[in-house]
């Protein structure tokens, strides 16, 4: 044999050798990929919803962990499959849980995540303290029908601006733009106060005073703003029964409106409501106030663009609305251009603002 042809005979065995481990370890690292895939996302489709299923998510998790993290280390996996099953594992065992992730065949890479349904996870109860106060109980609740309102009748041109007060458990005194009811009150503009419990109590002067305006009127906005669609059935009676104490107490009425925090509201909620004499009241025109990137001009402009006979208007008096003092002049004036006459909601609804007995 030549020496040419002995050169090229072993650089043909070395190449076969070559191609032989490659096609094995690519085996390997797709049966790997698919086991872990498979694994997370067999977890992941479970009801991790209940506690049964949540439990054996815990012990199954760790694992699918450990073997993905010394699939990196040894770099066995693909980019690709890494990314994926590591944003698998996150949306898992994160703080949601997601229903069906991997969706699809798997070819050696691992298609991408597809979320069908994300759960909360339980909802925490911190920081939910009584009022340091002594509350006088409220002497007689009028029962109302449980059905949410959210806007008035089409066929008069009215229209409801309303401004939300809300209280926060994690801030000392409650916060008050003083700016937007100086602008209501030299405008003489009817509104509606949706005001937090803990407000009233860190406010309790300015509220007075305002009350005392005939055609402001107040409602309830809880306790501490919480969650109400996840919070435990005795927090949602105590968010609302300790309001309807607090204003009782330091204002002397008692109010038949409420709000739901950040609009949460489901059937439990507005029994619950009804029960102590509240109608739930929604809105369907909301001002976009807390939103920092919602100037004066892109408040003014989308209220007047899709005010409509009947609508509730929904900003906020507490400091949230970044730019609501600056657009309220020139929602009042161009909601009268339009032909609107401004009212409370008592009034645009047809139903009284607080509760009396028959």
């Amino acid at each position: 044999m030549q020496p040419r042809s002995r050169y090229f005979y072993c650089f043909f065995l070395l190449t076969v050798v070559l191609l032989i481990s490659v096609a094995c370890r690519q085996n390997t690292t797709t049966a790997a990929s698919q086991k872990i895939a498979t694994t997370s996302s067999t977890v992941a489709t479970k009801n991790l919803h209940k506690p049964e299923t949540r439990s054996k998510a815990r012990t199954i998790l760790p694992k699918v962990r450990t073997k993905v993290r010394t699939l990196k280390q040894r770099r066995k996996l693909p980019k690709q499959v890494k990314h994926v099953v590591a944003n698998d594992l996150k949306h898992v065992s994160g703080k949601g849980v997601v229903k069906g992730v991997v969706k699809g065949g798997m070819r050696g890479v691992v298609r991408r995540p597809v979320l069908v349904r994300w759960y909360r996870p339980r909802y925490r109860e911190r920081r939910f303290r009584a009022p340091r106060v002594k509350l006088k109980r409220v002497p007689y609740v009028v029962r109302v029908k449980a059905v949410p309102w959210n806007y008035g009748s089409r066929r008069i041109r009215r229209i409801a601006l309303t401004f939300d007060a809300c209280s926060w458990s994690w801030s000392r005194r409650s916060r008050y733009d003083k700016r937007i009811t100086d602008i209501l009150i030299r405008t003489k503009t009817p509104a509606t106060l949706f005001v937090g419990g803990k407000w009233v109590l860190d406010h309790k002067r300015e509220s007075r005073a305002l009350l005392k305006v005939p055609f402001f009127e107040f409602a309830n906005h809880t306790y501490l703003h919480g969650h109400l669609t996840r919070v435990s059935r005795a927090r949602l009676e105590r968010e609302l029964r300790w309001t309807q104490e607090i204003i009782y107490t330091h204002l002397g009425v008692i109010p038949a409106l409420y709000r739901p925090p950040f609009f949460e509201s489901n059937r439990r909620v507005v029994r619950t409501a009804a029960k102590l004499g509240l109608r739930s009241i929604l809105g369907d025109l909301p001002s976009g106030d807390p939103n920092p990137k919602f100037t004066k001009r892109v408040m003014t402009r989308g209220v007047l663009r899709d005010a409509r006979n009947g609508s509730i208007v929904v900003m906020h008096m507490n400091g949230g609305g970044h730019h609501t003092a600056e657009a309220l002049p020139g929602i009042i004036r161009g909601l009268k251009r339009k032909g609107f006459t401004l009212v409370k909601v008592s009034t645009i609804l047809g139903v009284p603002a607080y509760q009396q007995r028959k």
